[in-house]
């Protein structure tokens, strides 16, 4: 049975697995990544914990899901925020090889994501899907016909720089109305904040008001819904998948929120021609450990 050892590079913490082509983990691994000391303490960190899963059992393919435009053909890091520091232009399948002799393959983390679900998820057995993963901020990934879109420059499925309102809000990109701006865990808060005398400071101390039926935070999360039901409306327009999978940090409140989305999707015009298909993610914190499996394991062609 083929195996091979896939890392998913988070913003704190990089996990690493040896998974085989069944989609079984054999044995994961957790430990920070040192971005406190730039890249070469990311790298280094990841060389700890290949050695060790390596340790292990010596399996003869690596995959790295990493944030950032990746370029994949290149296996270089095309772009990347200051989440990780001095991360743009990092050579990692070159630098892996080397120290590895082994077949590398970097791909994108929320790419990794959407190929986890499309493998072992809820968009197993369709044909195109999106995966939206909501959290700090919104990024997808774009299934269409098996087949994954990065785009030419690498910039496919950057959803949350979609403007879904011209003018409005400022983003970090440089644009204004970005989707991330009103879909994402920082975009509650900030809300939040603007609107109430007595401010939050993360997510979880505003889903705490809405357990206490806070009417601020009620109306603030009402948008928040409005704003992702239009945004999948677009979409739909735009591309029509089989189905849209939603993930990401924000999932796990969705008993606060689905319901509603649901129903606002229901009830949209949209519907007179078709409904757009809306689950939750399956897979968690695992999707793309499983996407970099998929990759690796069964195919590299995607």
């Amino acid at each position: 049975m083929q195996k091979s050892l896939v890392v998913d590079i988070g913003g704190t913490k990089l996990h690493a697995a040896i998974i085989n082509s069944n989609g079984e983990i054999e044995i994961d691994k957790k430990i920070s990544t040192k971005k406190n000391k730039g890249k070469d303490g990311l790298i280094n960190s990841l060389f700890e914990i290949i050695d060790e899963l390596l340790m292990f059992e010596n399996v003869p393919i690596l995959g790295v899901a990493s944030a950032g435009r990746i370029d994949f053909a290149k296996g270089e890091v095309y772009y990347a925020t200051d989440n990780l520091p001095n991360w743009t232009g990092v050579k990692l399948k070159e630098i892996l090889y080397h120290k590895y002799n082994k077949t590398v393959i970097i791909e994108n983390d929320v790419n990794a994501a959407g190929l986890g679900e499309y493998w072992l998820g809820n968009s197993k057995s369709t044909k195109s899907s999106i995966c939206i993963t909501l959290g700090t901020g919104v990024a997808g990934a774009i299934i269409i016909e098996d087949k994954l879109i990065r785009g030419h420059h690498w910039s496919a499925g950057e959803i949350g720089h979609m403007i879904i309102h011209p003018g409005g809000e400022n983003c970090n990109c440089g644009l204004n109305g970005c989707m991330e701006q009103y879909c994402s865990g920082t975009s509650l808060v900030k809300s939040y904040n603007e609107k109430a005398k007595n401010k939050i400071s993360n997510g979880y101390e505003f889903f705490e008001l809405i357990d206490k039926k806070d009417k601020v935070a009620y109306n603030v999360l009402n948008k928040f819904v409005d704003d992702l039901c239009l945004s999948i409306e677009m979409l739909s327009n735009t591309i029509d998948p089989e189905v849209f999978i939603l993930g990401g940090g924000l999932i796990d409140t969705k008993d606060y929120w689905w319901e509603n989305l649901i129903s606002k999707l229901d009830k949209s015009p949209l519907t007179n021609i078709f409904k757009p298909k809306v689950l939750p993610a399956k897979l968690g914190n695992l999707a793309g450990l499983y996407g970099m499996a998929y990759l690796t394991l069964i195919n590299n062609k995607m």
